[in-house]
């Protein structure tokens, strides 16, 4: 994955990174790091996978693709999970300060571009709504909402994932499914079709070694290898992990992409239950 890098999409300048997002003002603990130095090559904007394989159509009826409007049409930057006829999750580093008029979601497609993806049906965005706690320098509470222009059609190839009950907890070494379009390696390309890869849930405790105490929140859940080797990436940022049908975590960040002693860093979805099922009752 990249390093505090909006983990939820970015736009790799330099051949080094992390996955994710690079906060506005970085931890003393981060800016220590001797990889934040590869941080500085990259700007705000996309993600990955690393070591999967690519997707079988169907397989994932609720993943996204979140576009933004460019000179050309609109450009893959971030994943998103669909939740409801209406609604979709992300990070919110994929969309803090971006005008909702000019993103649109892509659903029911194994494409994010060229005459493939017109398989899949595009939305546009009419409202975006950030945690109201999302911090970008720690980026704790790493999760907004995008409500569709109009409602979902029913198709077989797109369908809502569960969302998790309130703190719902996950067993260390639970197998979980991350999925996007991000790169396969870092400073790689973005994947031509939607890639998934399976990884470990990592403990609390084993996280916080890898990483510090102060970089994992209560609102973070990590997984990925020890050794390394399979991980999300540039261009996965704001995409579902799922485990047993449940929309468990949002790629959110870490350092670099698959490397060893550095697992993928998500948002806790189930802590956010509560705040989910409230936002989506006012949209």
């Amino acid at each position: 994955m990249e390093i505090l890098i909006f983990c939820f999409g970015l736009v790799v300048l330099g051949s080094q990174g992390a996955h994710c997002f690079l906060p506005s003002f970085p931890s003393a603990s981060l800016a220590a790091n001797p990889a934040y130095s590869s941080y500085l090559n990259f700007t705000l904007d996309e993600d990955r996978i690393v070591g999967g394989e690519e997707a079988k159509e169907g397989q994932f009826k609720y993943q996204a693709s979140l576009q933004r409007r460019t000179s050309s049409g609109y450009s893959h930057y971030c994943g998103a999970s669909l939740v409801s006829s209406s609604v979709v999750v992300t990070a919110a580093h994929c969309v803090h300060g971006r005008n909702a008029g000019a993103m649109q979601v892509l659903l029911g497609s194994l494409y994010v571009s060229g005459p493939q993806a017109a398989r899949g049906s595009r939305y546009n965005v009419s409202r975006a709504i950030v945690h109201e706690n999302y911090v970008p320098s720690t980026v704790a509470n790493d999760i907004a909402l995008l409500l569709l222009s109009e409602p979902v059609l029913k198709k077989e190839n797109i369908e809502p994932v569960l969302v998790p009950t309130f703190n719902a907890e996950l067993d260390e070494k639970t197998d979980c499914i991350v999925s996007g379009w991000g790169v396969q390696e870092e400073g790689g390309r973005v994947a031509r079709t939607l890639r998934y890869v399976n990884v470990p849930i990592v403990s609390d405790t084993e996280c916080k070694l890898d990483y510090s105490n102060q970089e994992i929140t209560e609102s973070m859940i990590c997984a990925g290898l020890t050794q390394g080797g399979k991980d999300s990436c540039q261009g996965d940022s704001g995409g579902p992990l799922v485990s047993n049908g449940r929309l468990v975590g949002i790629v959110s960040w870490g350092y670099g992409c698959a490397r060893p002693g550095y697992p993928g860093v998500y948002t806790k979805v189930s802590l956010f239950a509560p705040w989910i099922a409230t936002r989506m009752a006012t949209l």
